[in-house]
């Protein structure tokens, strides 16, 4: 998978489930026990006898000392879609020394969802004062750089964040013109957004002339 997309706080971030490669080794008494897990959930258990023979969860001894298993491969599927994801693998050797290690990453596969609001609204598309249009965006990783304005539109304000995933700026329409405008944006796992259809509208603030 492509691990050069990284999450806020710098974890690899990835847009499907991912696989990782485990080793695990021990070239003194051997393994006895390989132990897997996701945050606080236990995935799978591997036991290992005297004669380097795997029971339990599936994985495949790489190299052996005479009869001892002294180094295993395990794959570990991670299907979650939430970010930092503590991936954990636990070994115990054959006289019970026990060693841990973990990784933390993100998966994210949901597209963004915007949505698109005015503070006005009439059926004739002329609007004879200034028209905001609150532009939010529901999305967990999310970077402001990356949304895509196109075509004629306004004055585009700061992001902020509503709630737990969801970012809001305000686009102020005040100058007279034909403004006709969408948004699109792909988040940072690479999943993008079903664009804001194009809007098209009229301010005209400006009193008709009459000469004589």
């Amino acid at each position: 998978p492509n691990i050069d997309s990284r999450d806020s706080k710098g974890n690899h971030l990835y847009k499907n489930n991912v696989t990782l490669k485990s080793n695990i080794s021990d070239s003194k008494s051997g393994l006895r026990e390989v132990k897997w897990g996701i945050n606080d959930e236990v995935k799978g258990t591997l036991k290992i006898d005297n004669n380097g023979n795997i029971s339990g969860d599936n994985g495949s001894v790489v190299r052996k000392d005479n009869n001892l298993a002294i180094s295993l491969d395990k794959d570990l599927p991670v299907p979650n879609n939430e970010n930092n994801i503590s991936v954990w693998v636990e070994a115990v050797d054959r006289v019970g020394h026990v060693s841990k290690n973990s990784r933390t990453l993100s998966i994210d596969k949901d597209a963004p969802v915007i949505s698109v609001s005015y503070d006005t609204n009439n059926e004739s598309s002329f609007y004879n004062k200034t028209r905001t249009a609150k532009v939010s965006i529901k999305e967990r990783n999310f970077r402001s750089g990356d949304v895509q304005f196109n075509g004629v539109y306004g004055s585009i304000g700061e992001w902020s964040k509503v709630g737990e995933d969801t970012w809001v700026t305000n686009v102020v329409f005040s100058e007279d013109n034909d403004y006709e405008w969408s948004v699109d944006y792909t988040d940072l796992a690479g999943n993008t957004a079903v664009d804001y259809t194009q809007d098209k509208f009229t301010v005209d603030k400006t009193d008709p002339e009459v000469e004589f």
